[in-house]
């Protein structure tokens, strides 16, 4: 993965997600953020 930041800008670290079936990362929920889950 690339990501570009501006020249002054800070750095840090972007958690992401693979969806292997679209071949593609989105962005993680913090666990905390997570919908509750029904069975």
């Amino acid at each position: 993965v690339i990501v570009a930041k501006q020249r002054h800008g800070p750095t840090g670290s972007a958690r992401l997600g693979f969806q292997a079936e679209f071949t593609r990362f989105t962005d993680l929920a913090d666990e905390d953020h997570l919908p509750d889950r029904y069975e």
